[in-house]
């Protein structure tokens, strides 16, 4: 038997209802087979917004803020990799301010 993947939002209505049924999430981890901390978020966000499951189960998943990658970016970043190749690009990205020296 092939086995079944949910979608992204099906995952997220399935651990709802299976936390509402009262299920771990160690438990609820090993059912959908995703990982315990995505069903502690799911879980976390549930209690911080008063139990509005349909607010949680259509939260979209957000990029983090250091992925920035306009045009403007790119650009700026391949200047400095034609300007000296021989330079790492841990380096360039720091001096392109999106990391910590």
């Amino acid at each position: 038997m092939e086995s079944f993947t949910f979608l992204h939002l099906w995952k997220r209505h399935a651990v709802l209802m299976l936390i509402s049924a009262g299920h771990s999430s160690s438990r609820i981890s090993e059912l959908l087979k995703v990982t315990e901390q995505f069903v502690r978020t799911v879980r976390r966000e549930s209690i911080s917004s008063d139990y509005d499951y349909e607010g949680v189960a259509e939260r979209k998943h957000s990029r983090r803020s250091d992925t920035i990658r306009d045009a403007e970016f790119v650009t700026k970043l391949q200047a400095m990799v034609d300007e000296d190749p021989s330079q790492s690009i841990a380096r360039e990205l720091s001096e392109v301010c999106l990391r910590a020296p």
